[in-house]
Parts: C-alpha cells; structure tokens; sequence
C-alpha cells in the first residue's frame, strides 16, 4: 500500500512538473491535489466516512467517473487519489474540524473554563484586608505571611494582569484570527506586555493606592480587550466570561481602596 501511495505521489509530480513547467509552480499544483483518504475527505466534506464495500464500489467506477467533467476542487473539498493510505492523525484532525465547523468557532463556554475564571476572583475577596479579618486564615498561612493581607492581594492583581496580557501572547503565536491576526500580530505582542508593565509598579505602592490602580487597570484592559473582540481575536464565550469577572475583581480591590 506504501509502495503504491509513493508510486501515485510521484506519478502526479511528474504530471504536474510536465504542465507547470517550472519546480515552483509544479509544488504548488501537487499541495493543491494532495492525496487524501477517502475517510478523511468525506469528513472534511461533511459526510459519513465511506465503507470498505462503499470504497471498493467507488474504485471500480472511478474509470466511469472520470469520463465526467472535472469539478472545482474548492467546492467538492479534497479529492480522494486511488492509493492513498489511511492516515490517523489526518482522520483525527477531520473529525476535529468537522465538529468544530458544526457547532461554530468556539461559542460554547466550558464547565471547567468558568470554574477556574470564578476560582480565579476569589484572591480579590480573601485577601481584602476587611474581608481577611473574619476569616481564619492564620489555620491555612503563616501568620507573618497574613499580617498585611492586603499586600497578596495586590501581588495577586499584578499577576492576574500579568496573565491577561499573555493571553495575547500566546494568540498571536498561533495567528488565530486568520488574515487579520496576521496583519494585526505585532500591534498585539505590544499590547500583550502592557498590561504587565503597568501593574507590576503597583506592588511598590501604599496599599490603598495600588488597590485603587488595579481596579482602574482592569476595567482599561477590560475595554481594550472587548475592541480586540470585536475584530474577531478573542473567543466569544471568553470576552463574555471576563465582564463578570471583571467586575468581581475590581469591586474586591476597591474595597481594600477604601477600607
């Protein structure tokens, strides 16, 4: 089967070469008209994957078939060449797009996802110094460490928005967002170390301050982040998950602000 997949690449290369002209052009015809597994194909077509009996019917009437005229391949989705092999990873990532093209481009917030955002604005909450009081933290930490709770509250809220710049980070690595992630991609490695760069000075300020920054430093990049949102960068569930927790965040800072 290897040997007759290896034989059909090279007889399409040549074929290819022969009407291009040049290797350049001739690489590119042959990525167009790749091999792919019939199972893999009619996943990525939207149909079920064809039966060995299916398959067999459909290679003896390919002599048929190709009497018909030819269709375009972006619109039939990629072709299945007699000897191509099965492939489990290329089956895998079918499935994978097949599911993700029905349900649309990540809508759905996950149980686990919400879990750990609503874990994640607890901090806020138990390391506000007027909260922190009637709490026995001193059973859990040392109770040096909780003298000044509110300082972990505030190393805290430089790491949250830490992680919310690199969120950028890691998405513009990966180019999603298509074309314009591509375009957009170093105005986002900019954005990404800013949220970083001005939290962390607020570790260094007196406590009632650096609360109060923070809060206003995360509503900044609430808002920055719902722009990048609507340009389609961010997931939609994310953006929708980030209001509420947002808000929880900020309103447990400010109340070390004001207390």
């Amino acid at each position: 089967m290897l040997r007759r997949s290896l034989l059909t690449l090279a007889r399409r290369g040549h074929e290819a070469l022969a009407a291009e002209g040049s290797p350049a052009a001739a690489w590119r015809a042959l990525q167009q008209s790749r091999a792919v597994h019939p199972s893999a194909a009619s996943l990525l077509a939207g149909k079920e994957p064809p039966s060995s009996s299916s398959s067999s019917s459909s290679s003896s009437s390919s002599s048929s078939s190709s009497q018909a005229a030819p269709e375009d391949p972006a619109a039939t989705g990629p072709q299945h060449i007699p000897g191509a092999t099965p492939s489990v990873v290329f089956d895998s990532f079918a499935r994978a797009a097949a599911a993700q093209q029905q349900r649309g481009p990540g809508e759905k917030l996950k149980g686990v996802t919400r879990f750990l955002g609503f874990s994640g604005v607890l901090p806020f909450w138990v390391f506000s110094p007027a909260v922190a009081q009637h709490l026995p933290l001193d059973l859990l930490l040392d109770p040096a460490l909780i003298s000044n709770p509110g300082l972990l509250q505030v190393g805290y809220g430089a790491t949250i928005l830490s992680f919310l710049g690199g969120v950028h980070w890691g998405l513009a690595m990966t180019n999603v967002g298509g074309e314009t992630a591509v375009k957009m991609a170093d105005q986002r490695y900019l954005w990404s170390v800013v949220p970083c760069l001005m939290g962390w000075p607020t570790v260094a300020m007196p406590l009632a301050h650096a609360a109060g920054i923070q809060a206003m430093l995360l509503g900044l990049v609430y808002l920055v982040d719902r722009g990048w949102a609507k340009k389609g960068l961010l997931p939609p569930w994310y953006i929708k998950m980030r209001l509420p927790l947002t808000t929880l965040a900020a309103a447990g800072l400010l109340l070390t602000a004001t207390s």
